[in-house]
């Protein structure tokens, strides 16, 4: 019997220690079972980490065009409780004069009126009593109109297209005509003369005023050529008009400080539609460095949107109907602006393809193509520079409207419908898009 007892107990240990032995070998796992494991985690961090920067992404967009459209209903705001014109300045990037990164308040127009006014026929080499031509060109204000103080003080503004022609010609960026900025300015005061309902305005250049010299230079000669004989520098017998309604440009508000935008979000204004006074002057010449010079050039230094005391955009822009600003992100932009994507060569008349670093976004004038008559034609000449095409697709983006007319604000979607070829008219995708702004204009597929 003792020895039945031993031979049981030794088959139960003996049993127990295969189950010992085959609990211990299924608490592991193989290699491969691991790596499939791992595998799919980082499948799954993958996902989760690319639907956060998507929903990030999306969120800072959402977010940038909020602060813009808040920025600019603040300042239609303040227009309508000031009673007074009230606006925004839209702030070229540092490092990019082809996008905004922030923005600022700036007040209206203010009117000075001090002193009285002689006008006169131009006499640029100083003869006495010898004009250089019959136009009355020239304005001349006593010791009492201070504008010698109003320019030492930034308060005149500059005016630089003296030809007229909104190209940047040769001379007209340098001293004592321009600031040497790249830019065309053309953000002169205006003159009314006389100051009376019965006035008319004028704007002025000032690169002729000194304290010694109280001289305002008319873009365009007055409209009544005067009484004395045409060769005569004074116009006017016994007078003439001696009164007048100086309006200074947009100022910023002393209590104003700059408005950023979220970080990696920009307005590019290429792909904007903006007034052409706000873009680039085109280069003197059809050249390459010419080129490459325009498109690295910056947008005006005086981008305002100005409100009046009713709350609809007052100045310049209230005839432009619509303003649209492409809202998006930095990284998107610096790709299709810098670095080039299919559709981004010119291509001389002799056939010769010119790559550019610099291609412009959109193709006809004057939102960024060549200037009329240049012998270097962009292919194709279209909106869009491939932006909703496979080679370089766009993340976010959103568009910002201001209807100048009602100075209603609404943030939309672009339209990046592109089933047609803008060259040729026929049915086919070209990689741009056929109307990106439709959604603003009929005020479908709200963004907000």
């Amino acid at each position: 019997m003792k020895s039945l007892r031993v031979t049981s107990q030794c088959c139960s240990q003996s049993r127990s220690l295969v189950r010992d032995k085959r609990l211990l070998n299924r608490s592991g796992f193989t290699l491969i079972e691991l790596l499939v494991v791992v595998t799919i985690m980082l499948i799954l961090v993958g996902m989760t980490v690319t639907a956060i920067d998507f929903s990030f992404t999306s969120e800072r967009i959402r977010s940038g065009a909020r602060q813009l459209a808040s920025a600019l209903e603040g300042a239609r705001d303040r227009a309508i409780f000031a009673r007074e014109p009230r606006g925004l300045r839209l702030l070229v990037d540092p490092d990019e004069p082809r996008m905004v990164s922030g923005m600022i308040y700036i007040g209206g127009a203010k009117n000075w009126s001090e002193g009285r006014i002689q006008l006169e026929r131009l006499d640029l080499d100083a003869t006495p009593n010898v004009a250089d031509g019959p136009e009355v060109l020239i304005v001349r204000g006593d010791a009492a109109c201070g504008w010698s103080a109003l320019k030492d003080r930034g308060f005149m503004g500059l005016f630089e297209d003296i030809n007229l022609n909104g190209i940047l010609d040769p001379g007209e960026d340098s001293p004592p005509i321009g600031n040497g900025n790249g830019v065309l300015d053309r953000d002169a005061p205006r003159i009314k003369i006389p100051a009376d309902d019965n006035g008319t305005w004028y704007t002025v250049r000032t690169d002729l005023l000194t304290p010694a010299n109280q001289i305002l230079y008319l873009i365009s000669a007055y409209r009544d050529p005067g009484t004395t004989p045409p060769n005569e520098v004074r116009a006017f017998q016994g007078g003439g008009p001696s009164t007048y309604l100086l309006e200074l440009p947009p100022r910023i508000l002393p209590d104003a400080q700059p408005i950023l935008l979220p970080e990696g979000v920009v307005i590019d204004l290429d792909a904007s539609q903006v007034p052409a006074d706000w873009r680039p002057a085109a280069p003197p010449a059809a050249t390459v460095m010419a080129l490459d010079l325009q498109y690295s050039r910056p947008y005006s230094s005086h981008m305002d949107i100005l409100f009046s005391p009713r709350g609809v955009v007052t100045g310049p822009l209230a005839a432009t109907g619509l303003i649209h600003l492409y809202v998006a992100e930095r990284k998107d932009v610096v790709h299709t602006v810098d670095e080039g994507v299919t559709g981004s060569t010119y291509v001389a008349a002799g056939g010769t393809v010119i790559d550019t670093r610099r291609p412009p976004r959109f193709g006809t004038t004057p939102t960024g193509s060549l200037p009329a008559g240049n012998p270097l034609l962009q292919t194709p000449l279209v909106p869009g520079n491939e932006q909703f095409g496979p080679e370089a697709p766009i993340g976010q983006r959103l568009l910002l409207s201001v209807f100048t007319q009602t100075g209603k604000i609404s943030t939309h979607q672009l339209n990046t419908a592109d089933l047609f070829n803008n060259v040729s008219g026929t049915t086919g995708s070209d990689g741009y898009a056929d109307n990106p702004f439709l959604f603003a204009t009929q005020g479908e597929a709200q963004g907000q």
